[in-house]
């Protein structure tokens, strides 16, 4: 879209400049004649081209902004989806790191029942050991 706006706006330009130039060789004369211009709070002297010429730029330049701030709202949008695609995976990557700490609790707890057990053979081992020695001793 914003593409098809600048094609447009590059022929609109191409076509303004042609007709004035088309309308400057054939009028020439009047083109080049100064006259007075009344704009109702006061009046001036100028050559015709020039009065044309600048409603034309300013035209132009009122077309060019629009067409601007629109491609400049185009390219917002596409930031911020952008910035809103990026944002998924951080939720994800939040989501990941509570599923590894889950793990990590996991593996805590089993690594402490798997000390509880080796304490209750080591104790048993000691009691057996004691229960042997008394009875070498008896």
């Amino acid at each position: 879209m914003i593409k098809f706006l600048k094609v447009i706006q590059a022929s609109l330009v191409v076509i303004y400049i042609l007709g004035n130039i088309y309308l400057m060789i054939l009028n020439w004369g009047v083109y080049t004649e100064s006259m007075e211009l009344n704009y109702g709070f006061g009046s001036f002297s100028a050559p015709l081209f020039l009065v044309v010429e600048s409603v034309g730029l300013i035209l132009i330049f009122l077309l060019w902004l629009t067409i601007y701030s629109k491609d400049l709202r185009y390219e917002i949008s596409k930031l911020k989806r952008e910035r809103n695609k990026n944002k998924v995976p951080s939720e994800n990557a939040s989501d990941n790191s509570e599923g590894l700490e889950m793990n990590i609790n996991q593996q805590i707890s089993q690594l402490q029942k798997q000390m509880e057990d080796l304490t209750r053979l080591l104790k048993s081992s000691q009691n057996r050991k004691s229960d042997i020695s008394k009875e070498h001793s008896l």
